[in-house]
């Protein structure tokens, strides 16, 4: 993700999707890298599915938990593609 490597983001996310379907962490990185690449309509599909699983997930609240864990320029990177994709502000 931070090498701009979207493409290859998304397959490892599937890789591990695959073994654990409902891994957040995964989800995210798949939504975040789709939505870089353009691919809007399944990046906005997959935001559907990390919103079920984590209800009330917002952007504010991804940069709480992001702001520390994070170095900040993934953390750009995860922020623009959360708001690319439609995950909600607040």
């Amino acid at each position: 993700m931070i090498a701009g490597r979207y493409g290859e983001a998304t397959e490892w996310a599937d890789r591990s999707l695959t073994e654990l379907p409902r891994y957040g962490p995964a989800i995210r990185t798949k939504v975040v890298a789709c939505a870089q690449l353009g691919r809007l309509v399944e990046a906005r599909d997959l935001v559907a599915r990390m919103l079920e699983i984590q209800p009330g997930l917002t952007i504010a609240g991804f940069k709480a938990y992001a702001a520390t864990n994070f170095p900040p320029e993934i953390f750009a990177v995860y922020v623009d593609g959360l708001r690319k994709a439609g995950l909600p502000e607040e």
